[in-house]
């Protein structure tokens, strides 16, 4: 009996220390991401602030991703390269930005009068043969050691000093643009300038630029409404905002977690900043005629005139590489163009 009670006994203390010890913590992942558009702007608030937050809820706080501002860690062209060098864990720029290293990501910014609205464009990149677009870049971004979560997108139209009424009236003005819509303003007779977009302001100011063929968000993030005389419409194309992680940081991850936090880039993406981006442009282009800016409506000749402008940059962006190739394909395929 006493033998019998010590082992009882013994089994009562074991449970209590068992049940008394602390629990293993769950490993936490601490990320940070260098922006290329201000904390403020659509992409900085409504896009990846998003993600960062849903990524936090869904994960129960173990994964934590802090947000920082243009150059805080690295300057534009250069977050590409921090991201795969691990000085960063996670890129939120554009892809035009890294097509030194991607040239398939050129298309991500750089195809002009390729879609006719911006469902189109997220149509094409999620959904358009089970996705394939955009498995495609994530396998070219694997490649170089990072892996792309998801993609949004933004317009791109023209913000001057002076009124667009016909193609005509850009011969011989500078405009701020990069990518294929700098080409196409040569296209157009416009002499594009390069610049850094903070540093548009400055230019619109002194009257080094005429204007910016950009995303008509910058009207109100970097101010352009209090330097340009007219905002106009419709866009002429539409660029992309990317987020990617560096492949090292994103292997540590446990596989449950890597499905969380991708599909919080998706949810980002396509269940808030796509659904709430019209009622913010619309928002912001009326902010900037409160104070003067004119919207003027580019006529249906007009479209059509720049589009025949930008086609033949399609193929130059298709010519970068065998997948640039593919996705410019895609994309007339899908769009029906030939």
């Amino acid at each position: 009996m006493i033998k019998k009670g010590l082992i009882i006994i013994g089994v009562i203390i074991a449970l209590a220390v068992w049940i008394a010890a602390p629990a293993t913590a769950a490993p936490k992942y601490k990320w940070r991401a260098q922006l290329l558009t201000p904390l403020t702007s659509y992409m900085g608030t409504v896009y990846w602030g998003t993600w960062v937050k849903l990524v936090k809820e869904r994960t129960n706080g173990q994964v934590e991703i802090k947000l920082f501002p243009p150059g805080a860690i690295a300057k534009g062209t250069q977050i590409y390269g921090a991201v795969q060098n691990g000085a960063v864990e996670v890129g939120c720029s554009y892809g035009a930005y890294h097509s030194t290293e991607i040239p398939a990501a050129y298309a991500e910014y750089s195809i002009p009068m390729g879609f006719k609205d911006m469902n189109a464009v997220y149509d094409f990149y999620y959904q358009y043969k089970n996705g394939e677009v955009l498995k495609l870049l994530d396998g070219l971004y694997r490649k170089k050691g990072t892996t792309l979560l998801s993609v949004a997108a933004f317009t791109v139209g023209f913000m001057t000093k002076f009124p667009i009424n016909t193609i005509a009236d850009l011969k011989g003005k500078k405009l701020r643009a990069s990518g294929s819509y700098a080409a196409l303003l040569k296209n157009l007779g416009a002499a594009p300038v390069l610049l850094p977009s903070p540093e548009q302001y400055m230019a619109l100011q002194r009257g080094t630029i005429d204007g910016t063929l950009n995303p008509l968000y910058m009207a109100q993030t970097y101010k352009l409404k209090e330097v340009i005389k007219y905002i106009m419409v419709p866009p002429v194309g539409f660029g992309l905002g990317d987020t990617y992680v560096n492949l090292d940081a994103w292997n540590k991850l446990p596989t449950n977690l890597q499905e969380i936090v991708r599909q919080a880039a998706v949810d980002a993406a396509l269940k808030y900043y796509k659904v709430e981006y019209d009622k913010l442009e619309s928002h912001d282009i009326k902010e900037a005629e409160k104070v003067g800016v004119k919207v003027l409506k580019l006529s249906p000749a007009e479209l059509k005139a720049i589009r025949k402008a930008a086609e033949p940059l399609w193929a130059q962006v298709a010519a970068k590489s065998p997948a640039s190739k593919q996705i410019i394909d895609m994309m007339i395929e899908y769009t029906g163009k030939d």
